[in-house]
């Protein structure tokens, strides 16, 4: 778990996101900055073509100001608290963010959003955004249903239609606006390029960072990319990894 530490090391930067520029001079331990640099070599995995930019100084912005970061690893356990705005995100928004919000709304916790932080406008770095369908096919539908006992969720956008390129100011202002708007109440349980994307979109924010939690999964698409793709023996098996990280 990472979050803010105490300071004895200056750091002054200063970097671009889109149109907004942000001013980085905090006063950080060595340990908050190597800190840094862990959580940034774990993002930077899942944005494989370095569009975003995303530099140590992005991530100690976030620390500082009192964001808070979990690396999920082997032993990890995360606590889901039922008064949190729960968010769940991945690439697509087709299959890992679902499998998880349709895990947590089978045990009674309220998920309302998912993210497609790879396709979709929220993503600053994608030239093309469009949304798919967060249902793949027919059968993975029937299987998720059986898994979860519900339907996917709409990604966060749906409403300005699947190919937002030609409405691209309008869908990044829809964007931004949403992230704006959210309580200092917020958990984020995010895969691939939905983690770098949330923390570079917070740090636009005004004021403190404290009661943002982003949790972070570097796990491959299994429910797509196996033998049994959309199955529900393929969500069934990433049910079994959520379980052994996620406390209710």
């Amino acid at each position: 778990m990472f979050g803010p530490t105490d300071v004895t090391l200056n750091l002054a930067m200063e970097n671009k996101i889109g149109e907004y520029r942000l001013p980085f001079y905090y006063e950080l331990s060595e340990n908050q900055v190597n800190t840094a640099i862990d959580i940034l070599t774990e993002f930077q995995k899942a944005d494989v073509y370095n569009g975003l930019n995303l530099c140590v100084a992005h991530v100690t912005e976030y620390l500082g100001r009192g964001g808070e970061v979990v690396i999920v690893e082997n032993e990890t356990r995360v606590l889901i608290d039922r008064e949190d705005m729960i968010i769940t995100g991945c690439n697509a928004g087709m299959c890992r963010s679902q499998a998880t919000a349709g895990f947590l709304r089978k045990h009674g916790i309220d998920v309302r959003h998912v993210i497609a932080g790879r396709d979709s406008a929220i993503n600053y770095s994608k030239s093309d955004p469009n949304l798919r369908d967060p249902i793949a096919s027919e059968f993975d539908a029937l299987s998720f249903q059986e898994v979860f006992n519900c339907k996917k969720l709409p990604q966060v956008g749906h409403h300005l239609g699947k190919e937002q390129l030609n409405i691209l100011d309008q869908a990044r202002k829809y964007y931004s606006c949403f992230m704006h708007a959210l309580s200092n109440r917020t958990h984020f349980l995010v895969f691939g390029m939905s983690g770098p994307v949330v923390l570079l979109h917070l740090l636009t924010r005004t004021g403190t960072l404290e009661g943002f939690k982003i949790t972070f999964f570097n796990w491959a698409d299994t429910i797509t990319h196996c033998a049994e793709k959309h199955s529900v023996n393929a969500y069934n098996h990433f049910v079994e990894q959520l379980k052994r990280h996620l406390i209710f």
